[in-house]
């Protein structure tokens, strides 16, 4: 099964000290106890991008209830002792206020992907353009005017709608074919 293991992580840089326990280990599947942290929805939602970012977890979810997150990975990428570790940075990093999601994502990503983060900051720190803002201004009352008059559930029936896919020659349907 899996060992109980207990740790704290301080620093002048967070709020609080972490407190994590591995409740359940298997293989392709880890659940770890963070009591209190899972409360915020601040914190969830900063370490659910942090798992989410390897490449080996496969599926995240929390349990509020008992304050635990419940990670699927593939364990042919990582190793048991692997995988906790990364996890215990990803905790830790996820407490810390003075990191943004972005910026504790991008401690795991490529050279590439890090200057990739760096021009999405750029563009989201722009002001739009004039062109856009009169857009905005002229095309907002339309739309509040259109989700009156159209009730949300018509308009996704509509969107969502697919013809049936065309026969072929012997009968056979194209889908079926492709």
């Amino acid at each position: 099964m899996s060992p109980d293991i207990t740790t704290e992580f301080s620093s002048e840089n967070c709020l609080e000290s972490v407190e994590y326990r591995v409740i359940h280990t298997t293989l392709g599947r880890i659940r770890i106890q963070i009591p209190q942290m899972l409360k915020t929805p601040e914190y969830q939602s900063k370490l659910r991008r942090l798992v989410e970012s390897f490449d080996f977890v496969t599926h995240v979810r929390f349990n509020i209830a008992a304050e635990s997150i419940i990670v699927n990975y593939t364990e042919q990428n990582i190793s048991p002792m692997g995988l906790q570790q990364e996890l215990a940075t990803a905790i830790r990093q996820a407490a810390n206020p003075n990191i943004s999601s972005i910026e504790a994502i991008s401690t795991f990503l490529t050279p590439y992907e890090q200057e990739q983060v760096q021009e999405i900051k750029k563009w989201e720190s722009k002001d739009p353009d004039i062109l856009s803002n009169i857009a905005g201004k002229i095309f907002s009352p339309v739309n509040n005017i259109i989700d009156l008059v159209i009730p949300s559930v018509a308009l996704e029936s509509a969107v969502t709608f697919s013809p049936p896919c065309p026969k072929g020659e012997d009968g056979a349907s194209i889908e079926s074919l492709l």
